[in-house]
């Protein structure tokens, strides 16, 4: 085990040496900030938002936000009230006047209060909605002709969308863009294949690989160190983008109310999960690990099969593109068990946790992204295994071929 372990760090110390990969990976991390910055500065003034308006919203919502008292939903509610009064009426004054009106003008503050008063009221309705949903779900299971299947799915669903609530407005909204956010992804994605590739031809374009292979530190031994060191720069490709959006999602957004459950976040209200946002955060970032791994490793599997590292790129990014056409287009119940073997499913696993997502799989309704973890693991190990495989005969040929152990 400490050979392998050695030889792994060799090869990570191969791989960063390479001065033009540094390049690539400090240009990818560098157009990934300029795209977040371009989307999603909202409070900068010009381009596509209105930054003094979204400011004017935000300053609104700090002196709002918190605790949903009685007494400060009534006081939201009568704002509202005056802003929809000010904007029915049309008397309001459209000059700018920047110390009376939080965004300068009478009819922006009255659309700001009347969308934080909307919001207000779905936090604080939240629990009554739900309480009725579950009523009539408990209602329909006691119906002669549901299915078995489809009752034990509303028995779940009562299960978890019982004892809900949401007691705080705060400004968490801007993390759901984080969620949502995919661009890295790809950028990640490329990147974790070049450097797969090159891990694996490192030693055949040196010419080093006929002697690796029918040494003592052969027979597999290099194989698996090639397999460690890749799987680390896949786990520190995935922290490094991972850390950058948050950061900068969390800095542009100026997203707060992480310890608010998942299911306050309006595009998430129907979430099957109550953990804390901060949890699902990192409940998200193991699933892009596992997601990144699976790639990792049938890269691995597809660059030993075909050796030569212009074929393997090609190969990978053929079957990456695959894998984004079935994840777009396999939808259908009937097709959509192609994707459970998809790892993007996992690297996008936010958009499979905003409703109860199940498959009926033998008669039970089981979460389809719990599902898709499984069986992305399995085609991990064995993209795996098919590395190991292939590298043990490979040097069992060259000692049979005559290559003298070095």
């Amino acid at each position: 085990m400490k050979k392998i372990l050695t030889l792994s760090r060799f090869e990570l110390k191969k791989l960063f040496i390479k001065k033009s990969l540094m390049v690539i990976i400090a240009f990818m991390c560098l157009f990934n900030i300029i795209n977040i910055v371009r989307h999603y500065n909202i409070y900068a003034d010009g381009g596509l938002n209105d930054g003094m308006f979204n400011r004017a919203k935000y300053t609104v919502l700090k002196l709002y936000g918190g605790e949903l008292t009685e007494e400060k939903l009534n006081e939201i509610y009568r704002m509202k009230s005056q802003a929809q009064e000010l904007a029915a009426s049309g008397n309001y004054s459209l000059k700018y006047d920047p110390d009376k009106y939080y965004c300068g003008y009478a009819f922006g503050d009255a659309m700001i209060f009347i969308e934080l008063a909307d919001e207000a009221k779905r936090l604080a309705d939240y629990s009554d909605n739900f309480s009725k949903l579950v009523s009539e779900s408990e209602e329909l299971l006691k119906k002669d002709f549901i299915n078995d299947y489809y009752k034990k799915i509303n028995q779940k669903a009562t299960e978890i969308y019982s004892s809900r609530e949401l007691t705080a407005l705060t400004n968490n909204k801007g993390i759901s863009d984080f969620f949502d956010y995919k661009f890295s992804s790809v950028l990640c994605i490329i990147l974790l294949i070049l450097g797969t590739v090159l891990i694996f031809t490192a030693d055949r374009d040196a010419g080093a690989d006929v002697y690796l292979e029918s040494s003592v530190n052969g027979k597999g031994k290099s194989a698996a160190a090639k397999l460690i060191a890749s799987s680390l720069y896949t786990l520190a490709l995935t922290l490094l983008f991972f850390v950058i959006d948050l950061i900068s999602f969390m800095v542009l957004l100026r997203i707060d109310g992480l310890e608010q459950p998942l299911y306050s976040l309006s595009s998430y209200f129907s979430t099957p999960l109550t953990m804390p946002i901060w949890q699902f955060i990192i409940l998200y970032f193991l699933f892009r690990i596992l997601g990144f791994l699976c790639i990792t490793a049938v890269t691995s599997a597809i660059t030993v099969i075909l050796k030569t590292p212009i074929l393997s790129v090609i190969a990978s990014f053929a079957l990456f593109m695959a894998m984004i056409v079935c994840k777009t287009y396999c939808l259908s119940d009937s097709k959509r068990w192609i994707n459970l073997f998809n790892p993007l499913v996992p690297i996008t696993a936010p958009k499979y946790l905003k409703r109860y997502d199940a498959m009926n799989i033998f008669s039970e309704p089981v979460i389809f992204i719990g599902a898709t973890a499984l069986c992305v693991l399995i085609i991990t190990a064995l993209a795996v295994c098919t590395v190991m495989a292939l590298s043990s005969l490979k040097g069992a040929s060259r000692k049979r071929g005559g290559v003298k152990n070095v």
